[in-house]
């Protein structure tokens, strides 16, 4: 049945469970995009199923996510492998940057908040009782005579909230505390703030600080009027506003407020009289994350980490924030193989392992072993090694351009004439071309003949024949539209001139 058994042996459990399903992947021959979704779906998808129901503790989860760590650089769970770029980066989504990999540590939080939020909603039932069962002796971390307080003042307090309670209660609180920064209250809610003042004092607060900041001056007035004067706008017993003329003109209220805040009410679903008589509470329909998320799903997302400075940095470059996004956010596509994205995205991080970063760490010659003229670094690796300058000078040929290709272009993947997709589909191709290259013969084996045109051929060929929305021949832009980016669709003129020039390279 269950019983007498302690976290440790269930985690135990879990882990064993856990080496079963890596059995199958050790010694493999799998490349970093493979092993990134093993990490995904064998390993983390284990682990969000158990820690759904239980709890565990931090060192456990530092177990997992160093055997994650360990798999993803190595291949081997117990081998400690030297990362290549900073696991922080690896576990962001890859809009932001990243590999994508779940964050573990983070995702615990999220569950759990998402469990307190779920017993919020859910207050009669008797699960979500046994949670709140000693609401009553919560307080604010250094406040202890703070007692007695609301659902709402405890969750949307700045304060972090003291726990108390069973050991599963309490780590609900904490994680409440950590992840409570990435929740906000939605746009169907967040104009109730003033109407919810009386249940507390900062849920109005919450509510204000996601208006847009045109409305900023407007919110806080319609906030500062309170739930009392509000109330008496509106007729409980027929539903119905009264009209502004019969306004108490004590109320002061001007005749754009009034028209404002009837406006908003009447765009809300049929329940809003429900929330004028104060019965209604904010649910999982009314909050969601940072990133625009429902509750209800876990999304991985972190806060946002300013890579750009760092990329400026190692690549000598002054790009916006914006600028390094769409370059990443480019690489990613449905028909680029996530082999060849996985290596566009190493090669913008710097994370790959040439000679030269090998000298400083193992001791290998740092000459490249295909031209024995000079060092080996990223550059010299895709770029400047004539073994290398003869695959760009074919790919010049199929796409007859007439001006020569530079560094720019080859590793930061700068447009050459199309769409910043497809150029980073050509450009995936010749890549994935060199590093194979590279890599026999630095392992001592034969490289594989397989020209670079049949390569650009078959990649043609697969773009021709995907009916998938949108291909490669519409690029997205992005538009400015009430302070927000909108990404849009267009045709782009120059894509269907290189594509028929890829279909005809052999």
């Amino acid at each position: 049945m269950g019983f007498n058994i302690t976290m440790d042996q269930r985690w135990n459990w879990m882990l064993a469970k856990l080496d079963n399903k890596l059995n199958h992947w050790k010694g493999m021959q799998v490349n970093l995009a493979g092993r990134a979704m093993v990490v995904n779906t064998f390993m983390l998808s284990t682990t969000i199923y158990f820690i759904s129901c239980w709890r565990p503790k931090e060192k456990e989860l530092a177990k997992v996510e160093r055997i994650c760590r360990n798999f993803l650089w190595t291949g081997d769970t117990n081998r400690r492998g030297i990362p290549k770029i900073n696991w922080e980066t690896c576990t962001s989504s890859k809009d932001s940057r990243g590999l994508g990999i779940l964050d573990i540590v983070a995702l615990v939080d999220k569950l759990a908040v998402k469990w307190l939020i779920k017993a919020w909603s859910n207050s009669e039932s008797s699960w979500a009782k046994l949670i709140f069962r000693n609401l009553k002796d919560l307080t604010f971390v250094g406040h202890p005579g703070w007692k007695d307080l609301g659902i709402l003042t405890l969750l949307f307090s700045p304060l972090p909230v003291s726990p108390k309670g069973s050991s599963l209660v309490s780590s609900f609180w904490k994680s409440w505390n950590k992840a409570k920064q990435f929740i906000r209250i939605s746009d169907e809610w967040k104009w109730a703030a003033g109407i919810r003042q009386n249940d507390s004092i900062w849920f109005p607060i919450s509510g204000i600080r996601g208006v847009e900041p045109w409305n900023l001056q407007t919110a806080k007035r319609l906030w500062n009027k309170g739930f009392k004067q509000w109330k008496q706008l509106w007729k409980q017993e027929t539903n119905q506003w009264i009209r502004f003329k019969d306004l108490d003109p004590r109320h002061r209220v001007t005749l754009e407020e009034w028209t404002l805040l009837q406006g908003r009410c009447l765009a809300w679903d049929p329940s809003t009289s429900r929330l004028l008589s104060g019965q209604d509470l904010p649910c999982l329909e009314g909050l969601k994350w940072s990133n625009g998320e429902r509750i209800s799903r876990i999304p991985n997302f972190k806060e946002n980490l300013d890579v750009h400075h760092t990329l400026n940095k190692r690549w000598c470059l002054s790009w916006t924030k914006l600028r390094w996004e769409l370059k990443f956010m480019s690489i990613w596509h449905p028909l680029i193989e996530t082999k060849k994205s996985v290596l566009m995205w190493q090669i913008l991080h710097k994370g790959i392992w040439s000679n030269s970063r090998a000298n400083k760490i193992c001791g290998v010659p740092p000459w490249c072993k295909r031209c024995h003229r000079c060092i080996e670094d990223l550059a010299h690796l895709f770029f400047d090694c004539p073994k290398s300058r003869i695959v760009w000078h074919h790919v010049t040929q199929v796409l007859r351009l007439t001006n020569q290709i530079n560094w720019q272009q080859v590793l930061l993947g700068e447009v050459v004439g199309c769409s910043s997709r497809l150029c980073n589909a050509i450009r995936g191709e010749t890549l994935w071309k060199i590093w194979r290259e590279r890599c026999a013969v630095n392992f001592d084996q034969t490289p594989k003949e397989w020209s670079i045109e049949k390569s650009l051929y078959l990649l043609g060929k697969r773009i021709s024949r995907d009916k998938r929305s949108p291909p490669f021949r519409h690029h997205c832009i992005y538009l400015l539209e009430n302070n927000k980016l909108i990404p849009k669709w267009v045709p782009h003129e120059g894509d269907d001139r290189f594509i028929h020039l890829i279909c005809n390279a052999l």
